[in-house]
C-alpha cells in the first residue's frame, strides 16, 4: 500500500461516519504506514494537488464530501455537551465495586455523536466478579436513564483477559480511540498486551494520563462492598448472574458473531457495526 493509498483508505473508513479528519487525526489513524506528522503533511498536500482528496480549512476528506464538514462541526458541539455527563457518570462507575478501569468509546471518543447517541463505556473489572460488577453498573445505568441520559457500558473485560483475540482494523480503531477516564494503570496494561494494534495503526500511541482523572476508590462504601462480595455469598451471586445473563445473551448473540460472553468477557456488540463497516469498505 502506497502512502497515498493509505491516506485514502484512512479517509474512506472515516467517510463511513461522515467524519472529515484533521492532519493530526489522519496521522494517528493512518493505516499501515509509520511516519512523522511532517511527512504526512507533505503527502496530504500532494494528494490535494492531485485531487485524490480535498481540503476545507483544517479538514481533509474524499472528493465530493464537503457537506461533511458542517456535519462534523455540529456533532462536535453535541459531543461537547455530552462529555460533562460522560465524565460525571464515568466517575460514579469507577467507584463501584470491582471496577478497575473506565474508558469512553464509540462516537463520543472522537467527538462525532449524533442527536440520538448514547455514552459508550469500556470497563475493566477485577477477576471472578465481572458479572456481579456488571449487574451493579447496570443498576446505575437504569437510575441515570430516568434523567434522560443513556449510558451504554457494552464491553466488560476481567483483568486477566485484557489480550483481545480479534485482530482487525475495526477493533484496532475502537481501542486506539478509546479515552481512558479512570484506572490509567489498567489502560496502560491493556495497550501493552495489545501491541498488535500498531500493526494496523503504527502511529497510534496510547493516550497519556492527562486524558483521565484521578479519583479515590478507597472509600469506605467501596471497600466494604468488595469485602462483603468477595465472600462465598458473592461467589454464588457471581455464578448465578453469569449463568443467567450468558444464557439470555447467547440467544441474541448467536445471530451476531461480534457479541461474546464468558466468565471474563461481556461484549454486548449486538448492532454488528464491524460487519457493517466491512461491507461498506475494503479496509
Amino acid at each position: 500500500m502506497t502512502p497515498q493509498d493509505a491516506i485514502r483508505t484512512t479517509l474512506a473508513y472515516a467517510d463511513l461516519f461522515q467524519y472529515p479528519m484533521t492532519s493530526a487525526e489522519i496521522h494517528r489513524y493512518l493505516v499501515a504506514h509509520e511516519t512523522s506528522h511532517s511527512q504526512l503533511t507533505q503527502w496530504l498536500a500532494e494528494a490535494v494537488v492531485q485531487r485524490t482528496i480535498c481540503q476545507i480549512g483544517d479538514y481533509f476528506m474524499l472528493p465530493e464530501r464537503a457537506s461533511f464538514v458542517e456535519i462534523r462541526q455540529a456533532r462536535a458541539l453535541k459531543s461537547a455537551e455530552l462529555w460533562r455527563p460522560a465524565k460525571k457518570y464515568g466517575a460514579q462507575i469507577a467507584r463501584l465495586p470491582f471496577v478497575r478501569m473506565v474508558g469512553v468509546t464509540g462516537s463520543l471518543a472522537v467527538n462525532n455523536v449524533t442527536d440520538s447517541a448514547d455514552i459508550d463505556y469500556f470497563i475493566i473489572t477485577s477477576n471472578d466478579r465481572l458479572w456481579l460488577c456488571r449487574m451493579i453498573v447496570i443498576g446505575l445505568v437504569r437510575l441515570v436513564a430516568r434523567t434522560g441520559i443513556e449510558l451504554c457500558p457494552n464491553y466488560f473485560l476481567a483483568e486477566r483477559a485484557l489480550a483481545l483475540t480479534d485482530h482487525n482494523i475495526y477493533i484496532a480503531r475502537e481501542i486506539a480511540q478509546m479515552v481512558p477516564l479512570h484506572g490509567f494503570v489498567y489502560y496502560q496494561r491493556m495497550m501493552a498486551v495489545n501491541a498488535w494494534i500498531r500493526d494496523y495503526l503504527p502511529n497510534a500511541r496510547p493516550h497519556d494520563s492527562s486524558f483521565g482523572n484521578r479519583i479515590s476508590r478507597n472509600t469506605l462504601p467501596t471497600k466494604m462492598s468488595e469485602a462483603v462480595l468477595k465472600t462465598p455469598l458473592g461467589t454464588a451471586l457471581e455464578q448465578w448472574e453469569q449463568a443467567r445473563k450468558i444464557a439470555k445473551f447467547r440467544v441474541v448473540g448467536n445471530r451476531n458473531s461480534e457479541a461474546a460472553f464468558s466468565a471474563d468477557c461481556c461484549k454486548g456488540h449486538f448492532d454488528a457495526h464491524h460487519a457493517w463497516a466491512e461491507r461498506q469498505t475494503s479496509v
